[in-house]
């Protein structure tokens, strides 16, 4: 569980225990017990409906731009795993690069990156005016 994912969880398991509290006014202490225990399942649906849909978003929207060299598309990258902030690819040319949020970096051999391309809006990869 990711920092966000638990801050949903903590956001839903407060409205869940308003709800108990509001439960509790109407129908007592049962009531409370009752709401309590429904919000605390709904915090937990909402927690993993949250990840999922994270899951799926980075699976399967996150395109990767073209190489640099520009034979290489978005299954053409191999995952190498984290590094730093970020995580590191290979692509199919054998150049390494760095993906980090929105922005995506070309690995130097000395382990500096340079700027490569950005991602604007949900899908579309610009130049990196930094470039």
């Amino acid at each position: 569980m990711n920092f966000n994912e638990f801050l949903t969880f903590l956001l839903a398991s407060f409205l869940s225990i308003f709800f108990g509290v509001y439960l509790a006014s109407t129908h007592g202490i049962t009531g409370f017990l009752i709401g309590v225990v429904v919000g605390l399942i709904l915090a937990s649906c909402i927690t993993v409906a949250w990840y999922l849909l994270r899951k799926a978003y980075r699976r399967y929207w996150c395109s990767l731009p073209p190489c640099k060299k520009g034979v290489c598309r978005r299954r053409d990258y191999k995952y190498l795993g984290p590094a730093g902030l970020g995580v590191e690819y290979v692509c199919g040319c054998g150049d390494h690069y760095f993906k980090c949020g929105n922005d995506f970096r070309e690995l130097m051999p000395d382990g500096s990156t340079k700027a490569y391309m950005i991602r604007r809006g949900v899908i579309r990869w610009e130049k990196n005016a930094n470039n």
